[in-house]
């Protein structure tokens, strides 16, 4: 867009009525279809005079735009450039870490609040690089589903934590249900569930020994679809929860659909729970709820008592955070934890 002194109003005047009306409902037969848009403007002679690189530099805003919410737009910055460029470089490196088995498994146990069990373990894996020392998924995941490596991503750590599984199994080490994060874009790909029975037989882990975690925001953007895909995971015997609860837009009437037997708390509503009138108003009501839906409650990021006492007094049924354990990588967790349950 060509862009005139004071004029910046007026563009994003015309991309709201541009995204307006292809949000419009288009009526075919007797349904109704809906689209959203994401939008990327650069700007003439602002960002560039030279209309191949405003072309470029709208499709990189494009891209950070479609970060955000339906219906989202954003005007180019030379930022992007950099961000998309350091995307675009991680994302390759994740792939060769993945065929340089760079990225480690570690485990944090969940805790049953009233006995103090471990009822589960949550796998979190860890990028091992050379030259800055051990990644969290929290600096890497968002980068692998930028440029489309958590597909591969997801599938190799799937099947490291289902051949470590196997191998507790063989050497009669007793482990609750593992639990693994992975990507809701998968539930859009055709061959999901037939990977993940593929996988188990490769493996030769049952799927009453794991759960997958599913973030909330992603699966409501395609419900009825995920609900069909969620059903074929729970014939393989596949535990299911929802991760991040509380942040995304669930409705009541898919929840009570959803073949899902946990939800897990999201951290950013436990840190203040016991002095925070909202927080604990959602910690409330997403404890009610679960229970009245016979759904299994997990609070995660629990790191001090009286968030603890909190969670017991409301009957939340179980926690995961610093106030019980911290991830532990396979050693320590044998040696610590579960050569002592066996």
């Amino acid at each position: 867009m060509i862009d005139k002194k004071g004029q910046k109003d007026n563009i994003r005047k015309t991309i709201k009525s541009i995204i307006k009306t292809i949000e419009s409902a288009v009526q075919i037969e007797d349904k109704k279809l809906y689209v959203s848009a994401s939008i990327g403007v650069s700007r003439y002679p602002n960002d560039s005079v030279d209309y191949k690189d405003l072309l470029k530099y709208a499709d990189t805003a494009m891209f950070e735009s479609k970060k955000m919410k339906r219906g989202g737009y954003r005007f180019y910055h030379e930022d992007m450039t950099n961000h998309l460029k350091n995307t675009t470089i991680m994302g390759s490196e994740i792939f060769s870490a993945i065929e340089e088995d760079k990225f480690v498994c570690y485990y944090q146990p969940q805790v049953h609040i009233k006995s103090n069990k471990i009822t589960g373990m949550e796998l979190l894996a860890r990028w091992n690089t050379e030259d800055k020392g051990f990644i969290s998924a929290e600096k890497f995941i968002s980068c692998a589903e930028d440029t489309g490596a958590i597909f591969a991503l997801d599938y190799y750590i799937l099947e490291k934590g289902m051949n470590q599984i196997v191998l507790w199994k063989k050497n009669n080490i007793e482990i609750p249900k593992i639990s693994f994060n992975f990507s809701t874009k998968h539930l859009h790909q055709n061959n999901f569930v037939t990977f993940i029975r593929n996988l188990l037989l490769k493996t030769g882990c049952k799927g009453e020994w794991i759960e997958l975690e599913i973030t909330e925001t992603h699966m409501m953007l395609n419900i009825e679809e995920v609900i069909i895909e969620l059903k074929e995971l729970k014939e393989l015997g596949v535990c299911l929860a929802i991760d991040d609860f509380g942040k995304g837009y669930s409705s009541l009437t898919y929840l009570k659909n959803l073949p899902i037997d946990k939800v897990k708390i999201d951290k950013s509503f436990i840190n203040n729970v016991h002095n925070n009138n909202v927080d604990s108003a959602i910690v409330k009501s997403i404890i009610n709820i679960a229970d009245s839906l016979n759904i299994s409650t997990v609070a995660e990021g629990v790191e001090t008592k009286e968030q603890r006492d909190y969670l017991l007094n409301e009957g939340c049924k179980n926690i995961q955070g610093y106030f019980y354990y911290k991830p532990m990588d396979v050693e320590k967790l044998e040696v610590e934890i579960l050569k002592k349950m066996g």
